[in-house]
């Protein structure tokens, strides 16, 4: 196991996305050990944890933002942290040198987020690179709800200050947030990664589903062979929800 770095994770989660979490918690354990904070955001209930998570529970009632605030308020405002959805777990090991490269940008002040892959909004356009394996987002995308690290505090400033309706209107929105606060919005992208959806691209930082589940369905079309062999390892039901190829 690699040397224990001071950041910790997060997994926003709900209930009715529990037949993700026996992966979630699998695969994160595989990976990083009890030394690590791990931690689940979810609506109140009696849930069965592994050893080494903390269960932190939101009312659901409240707005996505509200619920994610409500939970990062328990937590110490200079925690680095990676932050993800339950459906974006690990299918690979991590590159905990360019993590470690990561954290020490974030808590020198270089960097507020670093998005742990390549995205944009526009592929033709050249990326500006800052140094190594580090790049600035591009202004059409500077914050996405993907695996990234930052700071409780700042992740706390994007969820009570953008708007939006759904997950997807937050997510567009909060562009504006990052620009009001003059947020420095940087993306870890490695020789070698290939563009594996409209947008986004594979991570060999963070080797990580995106996403696991789409449009409520396990995404077999982009994962075909990868995404059963992890369920059918985890025992997961995958019928139940279907697939989307």
């Amino acid at each position: 196991m690699h040397e224990p770095l001071p950041y910790s994770l997060i997994f926003y989660s709900h209930s009715d996305y529990a037949d993700a979490w026996p992966p979630m918690f699998g695969q994160t354990d595989k990976h990083f050990d009890n030394t690590y904070k791990k931690y689940l955001f979810v609506n109140s209930g009696d849930y069965d944890v592994p050893s080494g998570w903390e269960v932190i529970e939101y009312d659901d009632g409240l707005p996505y933002q509200r619920r994610v605030t409500s939970c990062l308020a328990q937590l110490s405002s200079d925690e680095v942290v990676i932050f993800h959805h339950e459906d974006m777990f690990l299918h690979g090991e991590p590159n905990f040198e360019v993590l470690s490269r990561t954290q020490t940008r974030i808590e020198s002040g270089r960097a507020d987020f670093i998005k742990l892959c390549k995205a944009t909004y526009t592929p033709q356009e050249p990326l500006f690179r800052l140094e190594d394996e580090f790049y600035h987002c591009p202004y059409t995308l500077l914050f996405a709800i993907q695996p990234t690290m930052c700071k409780v505090e700042k992740l706390q400033v994007i969820y009570e200050q953008t708007p939006g309706n759904s997950i997807w209107e937050f997510e567009a929105n909060a562009n504006m947030t990052c620009m009001k606060n003059s947020f420095i919005c940087c993306l870890a992208h490695l020789e070698g990664e290939q563009k594996i959806g409209m947008f986004h691209w594979e991570s060999f930082t963070y080797p990580y589903f995106a996403t696991a589940i789409v449009k409520g369905k396990w995404n077999t079309e982009g994962y075909p062979h990868k995404l059963i062999e992890t369920l059918e390892n985890y025992s997961v039901d995958y019928q139940a929800r279907g697939q989307n190829s």
